[in-house]
Order: C-alpha cells, then sequence, then structure tokens
C-alpha cells in the first residue's frame, strides 16, 4: 500500500524526467483550480438577513465547485496519462532494469485507455456524487474529494504503467480487479499524500507523476506483469563415440 510514497521518492530522485510532466501537470492544476474556484464564486451567496439559509447555500457552493473540478479532473486525466506521464512510467520502469515491452500504437493505445475509462466510468460518476453530498458535512467533504481523487488516480496511475507493459485495455481491467488490495490501499496512502502536499498549494503538481511512478515499479512486481525468467535446459547426455576395437597377436604358427 505505501506504493505512492516509494513513486514519490523514486520520482524525486530523477530529474530528467521532470520537464514533460511538471509543465502538463502545471496547465492541469491551473484549470482544475480555476474552475473549481470560479463555480464556487459564482454560486457563493450574498449576505441575507436570515442566518438558517445562508450557511446552507456556503456549502452548496463548495460542493458544487468540488464536483466541477472532479468533473474537469476526470475529462482531462486521459489525456494527461497519455501525452505527459506515459514517458514518465516508461523512463521509471527503464531505470529499474525493466526490458522493453513491445507497445501499442497511438491508435489502438487511446483506444485501450478509452476502454478502461468508459469501464471505470459508473465509479467515477458515483465518486462525483459522494463528493457533492459529502460536501454539506465540512470537512468531510475534504476527506471525501481527497480520496476520491486518489482512487481515481491510483486507477488511471495502474493503467499508464500496464499500457506501457504493452498490455491491451481489456487485460488491464482483468489485472486491476485481480490486484484491487494493492490499488484500494494504495489510494488510502495516496489521498493523504493529496492532502499532505495539498498543503504547499503548488507541491500538489508532484502528487499525480508520485502515483504513475509508484504504479509503474508496483506492476513490475505482479507476475502476470513480470518478464519471464530464463531458464537453463538440463544437460543432455552426450552419447560417447564407441571405443576402438582392442589389437589382438596372432598365435605363432605351430
Amino acid at each position: 500500500m505505501w506504493w505512492p510514497l516509494h513513486g514519490l521518492g523514486t520520482f524525486l530522485k530523477h530529474p530528467a524526467l521532470w520537464r514533460r510532466p511538471l509543465a502538463f501537470l502545471l496547465v492541469g492544476w491551473v484549470l482544475l483550480v480555476s474552475t473549481g474556484a470560479g463555480v464556487a464564486w459564482w454560486r457563493w451567496p450574498a449576505d441575507a438577513a436570515n442566518w438558517w439559509p445562508w450557511p446552507m447555500h456556503i456549502f452548496l457552493a463548495i460542493g458544487l465547485g468540488i464536483v466541477s473540478a472532479m468533473a474537469v479532473w476526470i475529462l482531462i486525466m486521459p489525456v494527461l496519462m497519455m501525452f505527459a506521464l506515459e514517458g514518465l512510467a516508461r523512463g521509471i520502469q527503464r531505470a529499474a532494469g525493466a526490458p522493453e515491452a513491445t507497445e501499442e500504437s497511438l491508435t489502438r493505445s487511446l483506444g485501450s485507455t478509452m476502454r478502461v475509462l468508459l469501464r471505470t466510468l459508473p465509479l467515477r460518476i458515483a465518486w462525483t456524487g459522494a463528493a457533492l453530498i459529502a460536501s454539506f458535512f465540512g470537512p468531510l467533504g475534504l476527506l471525501v474529494g481527497a480520496f476520491a481523487m486518489a482512487h481515481l488516480a491510483a486507477i488511471d496511475a495502474m493503467d499508464t504503467a500496464l499500457s506501457v507493459r504493452g498490455i491491451s485495455g481489456s487485460e488491464r481491467v482483468v489485472l486491476m480487479r485481480r490486484h484491487r488490495d494493492e490499488l484500494v490501499g494504495g489510494a488510502m496512502v495516496g489521498a493523504v499524500l493529496n492532502l499532505a502536499l495539498g498543503v504547499t498549494v503548488i507541491g500538489w503538481i508532484l502528487w499525480l507523476p508520485g502515483m504513475v511512478a509508484g504504479a509503474a515499479l508496483r506492476v513490475l512486481s505482479w507476475p502476470e506483469v513480470a518478464p519471464p525468467t530464463p531458464t537453463l535446459a538440463p544437460p543432455q547426455h552426450q552419447p560417447q563415440p564407441p571405443e576402438p576395437p582392442t589389437p589382438t597377436l596372432n598365435a605363432p604358427p605351430v
């Protein structure tokens, strides 16, 4: 379950892999925050004479801001993963000594990513609704939203890590279901990491690369993904050449 923390440390140790992910994620971070803050400001209530309805409208504005930010997150996540973080996952696996894998073409890779997205779409919608409901309960909305983002990020990070190993979309879904405990445990650690990095504001852009780097390392330990270990063939018995006949002395004539 600690693979997101391990991935963050691994990402920080490889500065050569920073430029492309951080550039894309900085744009995504600005879009995410501006969307959530803009919707919350748009729905923010004016001062009211009656005290009771006003807090409810505030919670509603915050909830709509969180939901809109999560909607943008769901929409831009596959694009960010494909164009910004596949190279990171490939570089992390290469640095770990994994052999190069035969990847899908760009068209097939996009189709596989969309297949995984559609298969997990009910879960994404459910988490969005849960975050909206929890936003009416103050800090609980922040915790639910953090875990929801971490759970979806863990799924997409595993999907990216498996895609660079040349595994098709349908097989990725099967493998993620088979290793669900690792995925959910990593999402718990990822949620705490999300909140901790979010306190620093700008440090939050390190969170998703850390999740992807951790997933890239974690899937290499799965027996379905790990390259087969070459085995030496047992020595075969080599037939020995026939021994030459022993020369015999002719008996002396009588």
